[in-house]
């Protein structure tokens, strides 16, 4: 038994005795895994963010151009990635447009990511896309249609929500001449009386609605600023 015994424990040792060599070689396996992601960072990865971002200046650009003072953009760009995000004034809903450039665990790939948020949810809207490219055969064009068609995507969702009759029922109002309802935002004049906002869709029916109440309309420096007063006797 006693000898049994020995050659069990002899088993064990010369078992035992591989752990090292076993550590050592995941190691080595885990230790070259992460140079070689690093070398694919550094030679392909770094060189498409670049190019991503040749793409996606212009065209951010003409998109905050178009929305002009309604429009935030916080930017947080780095060697590993890139986030923008626009965010919109809106009365009618909390409005934030994200795009995420990265890349996938093995960095083999990249990986853009869109994200539209609309709160609160009212409607349905194209929120999310990804595209994933292999970087070893990075495509400028596949790229450029995809930023493009995503951009073009937002801008038809906020049409979209600035026509939903959800989001406006708080924002409908009516011209007192014309007995027209309207969104605010569409509303070309407004005038104040007797304590009360008044939205036109011309100014032929703002000044039609003085002249019934007797008032006059007055122009602060010429410009498109305007109160209604009491006209003088």
């Amino acid at each position: 038994m006693m000898a049994k015994l020995d050659d069990f424990s002899g088993r064990l040792d010369a078992a035992f005795a591989l752990l090292p060599n076993a550590i050592e070689q995941k190691r080595s396996v885990i230790d070259r895994e992460y140079q070689e992601r690093q070398q694919r960072f550094a030679q392909e990865f770094i060189p498409a963010v670049a190019k991503v971002r040749e793409i996606f200046g212009p065209r951010s650009d003409a998109l905050v151009a178009r929305f002009k003072d309604i429009i935030h953009l916080s930017a947080d760009v780095r060697d590993d990635f890139s986030k923008v995000a626009f965010s919109f004034d809106s009365s009618l809903a909390r409005v934030t447009l994200r795009f995420n450039f990265t890349h996938d665990e093995e960095v083999r790939k990249m990986v853009l990511v869109y994200d539209l948020e609309i709160l609160p949810i009212l409607m349905k809207f194209d929120n999310h896309s990804t595209l994933e490219l292999p970087l070893a055969a990075f495509d400028e064009q596949v790229v450029t249609e995809w930023l493009e068609s995503r951009m073009i995507s937002f801008i038809r969702s906020f049409v979209e929500l600035n026509e939903n009759q959800y989001y406006l029922n708080d924002q409908m109002v009516e011209d007192p001449v014309a007995r027209i309802r309207m969104p605010k935002a569409v509303a070309r004049e407004t005038l104040h009386f007797e304590g009360q906002t008044y939205y036109f869709i011309s100014a032929q029916t703002r000044d039609e609605f003085a002249k019934r109440h007797g008032t006059a309309v007055l122009e602060t420096n010429g410009a498109a600023t305007r109160a209604l007063t009491a006209a003088a006797v």
